[in-house]
């Protein structure tokens, strides 16, 4: 409790020193620090702000190297820059496609992954690769791979990137070649990993490693729901393997034991400064906090309960995409002023 004071007490500050004299806020600010001074949760619009220009169904969350945020949405990607999502750029929409291939149809974007030389990869619905660099738009996809499956993840290893869908791939730095992985050749991938000497490979509720040339099964023996969405690690280094049933640690004998929400569908999670922030895809945002949890869905003013993906940038901004709702964001401090206000215990999806 002395702690949540002292928070509120440097938000209040903030904002008068922001604001100056207290009479000549806008009703929004006055009614924020009425509410912090009361010790009263904010309500939505006062605490995450929509990312402009993107489209509703939002995908996908990625930091650059150089602080950028980068979010992708099916009808439009952008970058924003870190704590200023004002300073945003518009990376790929169905009109400036339709102008670098007017004989191409657009394809729905559903990952993205930041290039260290500048530019992006899109990975698109229908198994689309697609890059920009500063010198345009160029497609990437080999022709076995035209209209299979979606790209569900992208990225960096060693000297390349990867894609992965239908198969992985490995995509040169020089955006000049794409190289099927025999090893992984009809598989379909959900989440990749990079690690140090090796990827892991999550594929349906298994989870192979890949050094470059041998795969081996590393994790299997998941519940029959539990498919994985996505492969993390904790603060202690550790795998955590997210899946439709609940959050998974990955253990030395093979089988992966249950970490953590069980029966919940979990899309994403970001662990910083003994805080788990997880996106789920039917019960909202949840932080995970000295052993205690907390929710945040559309019942407390969320846009909505679908998270696809949840990033926390180096300026300590929060970042939602939300499918159907968009992109959001709002500073960390004033995320946990308002989750800290609905304790939660977790119950399996409905």
């Amino acid at each position: 409790q002395a702690a949540l004071e002292r928070q509120r007490q440097v938000q209040l500050e903030t904002l008068h020193a922001e604001s100056g004299d207290v009479g000549d806020q806008s009703a929004a600010s006055s009614d924020r620090l009425t509410r912090l001074a009361r010790g009263l949760p904010l309500p939505l619009e006062l605490v995450f702000k929509p990312a402009l220009n993107l489209s509703p169904d939002a995908t996908d969350i990625e930091l650059s190297s150089d602080g950028g945020v980068f979010v992708s949405s099916k009808y439009a990607v952008m970058r924003y820059g870190a704590g200023n999502p004002n300073d945003r750029q518009t990376l790929l929409n169905p009109k400036q496609f339709r102008e670098a291939f007017s004989e191409q149809k657009y394809q729905a974007v559903r990952s993205v992954l930041p290039l260290p030389q500048g530019g992006a990869i899109f990975g698109g619905w229908h198994g689309l690769m697609l890059a920009k660099t500063a010198d345009g738009y160029s497609i990437l996809s080999p022709p076995e791979q035209a209209t299979t499956g979606s790209i569900l993840d992208l990225v960096r290893w060693k000297d390349a990137s990867y894609a992965a869908g239908q198969g992985l791939w490995r995509i040169a730095d020089d955006l000049q070649s794409v190289q099927t992985i025999p090893a992984f050749a009809g598989f379909r991938i959900q989440a990749v990993l990079p690690l140090e000497n090796q990827l892991l490979v999550a594929q349906s509720r298994k989870v192979w490693t890949w050094d470059g040339s041998e795969a081996r099964l590393w994790q299997s023996g998941l519940p029959p729901i539990a498919f994985i969405t996505g492969l993390s690690k904790n603060a202690a280094g550790e795998i955590r393997i997210l899946t439709k049933a609940g959050m998974f640690r990955a253990a030395t004998d093979g089988q992966p034991q249950p970490e953590d929400l069980v029966g919940v569908w979990v899309r994403d999670a970001v662990e910083i400064g003994g805080q788990l922030w997880v996106a789920t895809w039917k019960q909202g945002l949840l932080l995970r906090e000295g052993g205690k949890w907390y929710r945040y869905s559309e019942a407390e003013g969320l846009a909505d309960n679908a998270i696809s993906a949840v990033a926390i940038d180096r300026q300590d901004m929060l970042w939602l995409a939300v499918y159907g709702k968009g992109g959001w964001y709002a500073p960390r401090t004033d995320v946990l002023e308002r989750i800290r206000h609905f304790p939660w215990q977790p119950e399996p999806d409905e």
